[in-house]
């Protein structure tokens, strides 16, 4: 699609290229094919009839956090940080809870 944008080469060129000269597959997009909407993930339908009470958040504390081997201590220790004052977190996510219907 991008050769065929660019550079004025036809799509179906542009698919022949891709697949005779051993262009990168990562970079190869195919739009004749979908996987269609059966396949995609749903947006929590039904999830509240699984789990009637859900909500984001039960409570906040540094002590929530634990250091991993990601080498990511710095990050950690700004969330504990941040954690210390809870409503800064709470705040940034509204509604908390599912709503009725």
């Amino acid at each position: 699609e991008l050769l065929s944008k660019q550079h004025g080469v036809p799509p179906d060129m542009t698919t022949f290229l891709y697949r005779t000269h051993g262009l990168p597959k990562a970079t190869f997009r195919d739009d004749s094919f979908s996987i269609g909407k059966a396949l995609r993930p749903g947006r929590g339908e039904g999830l509240a009839d699984i789990i009637p009470h859900l909500s984001l958040f039960n409570s906040v504390s540094p002590n929530d956090l634990n250091q991993g081997a990601l080498g990511n201590c710095w990050l950690i220790s700004a969330f504990a940080a941040v954690a210390e004052f809870p409503h800064l977190i709470t705040d940034l996510c509204q509604p908390q809870k599912l709503a009725a219907s």
